[in-house]
């Protein structure tokens, strides 16, 4: 049998030419990082998944062309929400050849209703319980339109990813360690799709995942693609300790309380971390408090938590949203303030989002509020809803002018500067 296993393109953030240049600039920031994400990082786990004797390719439409007329036996498609209109097209397309096409993934979990008219199956939630016994229905002509997983997946069965099947032109392999994150936040499905429960693979599995990484990327920095890796301080720290003899250089995302914890900073340092991703969300206590009352309490620790952390040789990484419920037009300020007082050239500054699954979208359906339903404008550089302290339009141009602000020359320099040096720093690392 030889199955295909494809991840769509996103749609592009920018679509007016005056947005051309700072629309440039983001391309070359993301081309040069090149993250595969977790929506990526699910396909290696389900060619990990099928029986050996299975051919198998992964298919990234950003990167490669897709041959609808190859002779695929099976089609496999998973998408984000951005992502969605292009799957079911890419769906449509293999279906009118006769291929069999099976839809999972995070928006697909969460719209099955919507999917099932693109596909032959959809699978709703996580894959290491429903793709086995999926994929053994298929050999016997019995497949199924809906599976579902029982329940959390156990971690400490998941297979060796096959990381052999990525393209070499990701630039910074990624590999998933915990799932679950305890703060579901309202703009956040991680919650709905993976539960508030915080579970994770042994620590021999991920060194054995760091090892086949290393194998294929060499000296590469690994990308730990977790919501939120470090709940578990207990388990964090096993897997720190046995991460500093394989001299790696690390990246993950974690929430601000690791600044709390200096022992783990320590470790965290001294395995290889070089960069944190925070979601910061906002630098307004009314507008944190309008989606996370335990992110608004740390509000005023933020620029300690980028000085301690940066004193353990971590670069931040910080994330803030626009739009929400308690901002007004001065938010942007406040934002390009933050960054630029506390020296940040690493930042990611969406537009508030209502996906699916989320507390928000469905607050915005109650309160009459949600304008667009179009998963292409679901980019999180669009505006989907009426926001509560701005016009529709102040919203969207506020963010553009915010985002010609803060890509100065001098920033973008630091940009590629950090990414060298992080790839210097692996290198060394290696070497010694």
């Amino acid at each position: 049998m030889k199955v295909a296993l494809i991840v769509p393109r996103s749609v592009a953030f920018f679509d007016r030419e005056e947005d051309r240049e700072i629309s440039e600039i983001m391309v070359r920031m993301s081309n040069a990082f090149r993250l595969i994400g977790t929506f990526k990082a699910a396909l290696p786990l389900l060619a990990g998944l099928l029986p050996d004797d299975v051919e198998c390719r992964i298919i990234d439409d950003t990167f490669e062309e897709i041959d609808f007329d190859e002779d695929f036996d099976l089609v496999v498609i998973t998408a984000m929400t951005t992502q969605a209109l292009r799957g079911y097209a890419i769906a449509d397309a293999f279906r009118k050849r006769g291929v069999h096409v099976v839809m999972g993934g995070i928006h697909v979990t969460l719209m099955p209703e919507e999917a099932i008219a693109h596909a032959d199956t959809v699978i709703v939630g996580e894959a290491e319980e429903t793709w086995p016994r999926f994929f053994d229905d298929v050999l016997h002509h019995r497949a199924q339109s809906y599976y579902k997983a029982p329940g959390p997946a156990d971690l400490t069965r998941s297979p060796l990813p096959r990381f052999d099947l990525l393209d070499v032109r990701y630039n910074m392999p990624t590999i998933q360690t915990t799932r679950g994150c305890p703060y579901d936040c309202d703009f956040c499905a991680a919650t709905r799709i993976f539960g508030r429960g915080f579970r994770h693979k042994t620590v021999d599995q991920v060194i054995r995942e760091v090892e086949a990484v290393k194998r294929i990327w060499g000296s590469s920095p690994i990308y730990f693609t977790d919501d939120n890796m470090c709940v578990n301080r207990k388990f964090t720290q096993a897997l720190l300790r046995e991460l500093i003899p394989l001299k790696i250089t690390w990246n993950t995302s974690t929430d601000v309380s690791v600044a709390y914890d200096e022992e783990l900073l320590e470790w965290m340092a001294e395995s290889g971390c070089t960069l944190l991703f925070f979601g910061f969300e906002s630098m307004s206590e009314e507008g944190l408090a309008s989606v996370s009352e335990w992110k608004r309490r740390q509000l005023k620790e933020y620029p300690k938590v980028v000085e301690k952390v940066r004193s353990y040789g971590i670069e931040v990484f910080a994330s803030f949203i626009v739009g929400l419920d308690g901002d007004d037009g001065a938010i942007f300020n406040c934002i390009e303030n933050f960054i630029t007082e506390n020296g940040i050239f690493r930042f990611f500054i969406p537009i508030l989002t209502p996906f699916p699954g989320t507390k928000l979208r469905e607050k915005f359906i109650r309160e009459n509020r949600l304008l667009d339903t179009d998963w292409d404008h679901y980019n999180q550089w669009e505006v989907n809803f009426v926001p509560k302290r701005m016009t529709v339009e102040e919203l969207r141009e506020g963010h553009r002018d915010l985002h010609r602000r803060l890509y100065t020359p001098e920033v973008v320099a630091k940009m590629r500067k950090g990414i060298r040096d992080s790839y210097r720093a692996a290198f060394k690392k290696t070497a010694t």
